[in-house]
């Protein structure tokens, strides 16, 4: 049996996750991840967690054909709950708002613990999850720009550190994709151009006049563009 193609996305989180480590996928919806990380050999065990019950089923059932009932471990719950401290060295968070999984950080305190390596995958509101990240003691690692389909993610790979900073909007939105470049950086950028742009003429329309600080943004945004497609 060939090894289960997990997808641009899960692949790029999968290759943040450890080599040798105890891994939870928090948000598994299908399993897909959790499975391509045991059948892989990349972990020994995986916990695969939902707090939906149907793709949980799913998640249960494609777990069971691939012969890996004993390494993946299926877990019905909201959030970290369904881990105990010191369980898995390694936590992926995936297809949840940026503030949501801030969320389920912050009601974890055995996530700032040494060594835990976070994977991170915010569907939405990624400014507000690095904000979080920075005035929270953890330190961003790496970032991967994805393009898969028509979508684009940015993968987040960080650890506690204990030092708190306020990050500025610049690293709020892009964090460490400045200067990256490649097609995913491209259509990330674009994205992100577009949103602003978008929430700019929002703005204007409603008779807002103090918008020079997202100007700014949006220009900055518009040279990592630029720069991309040259």
């Amino acid at each position: 049996m060939r090894p289960l193609a997990p997808g641009a996305r899960l692949a790029a989180a999968a290759g943040l996750v450890r080599p040798g480590s105890r891994a939870a996928d928090i948000g598994c919806d299908h399993g897909r991840l959790a499975v391509f990380l045991a059948e892989s050999g990349r972990c020994p065990f995986v916990v695969a967690a939902d707090l939906r019950p149907g793709p949980l089923e799913k998640a249960r059932q494609l777990v069971a054909a691939r012969g890996l009932t004993g390494r993946v471990d299926c877990r019905l719950g909201d959030g970290l709950s369904v881990l105990r401290p010191g369980e898995v060295e390694d936590v992926v968070i995936a297809g949840m708002g940026g503030e949501t999984i801030a969320g389920i950080l912050a009601a974890a305190p055995w996530v700032r613990r040494q060594g835990c390596n976070l994977v991170l995958l915010p569907a939405s509101g990624q400014p507000e999850l690095r904000r979080w990240l920075c005035g929270n003691g953890f330190a961003l690692l790496r970032e991967i720009p994805v393009a898969e389909g028509r979508y684009c993610y940015t993968v987040l790979q960080a650890a506690y550190t204990g030092e708190q900073v306020s990050p500025g909007p610049l690293f709020c939105w892009l964090g460490l994709l400045r200067g990256q470049r490649g097609p995913a950086a491209e259509a990330y950028f674009a994205k992100l151009l577009r949103q602003l742009e978008k929430e700019l003429r929002g703005r204007e329309r409603a008779g807002e006049t103090d918008l020079d600080a997202l100007r700014r943004l949006a220009d900055e945004i518009g040279r990592e563009l630029a720069e991309c497609r040259e």
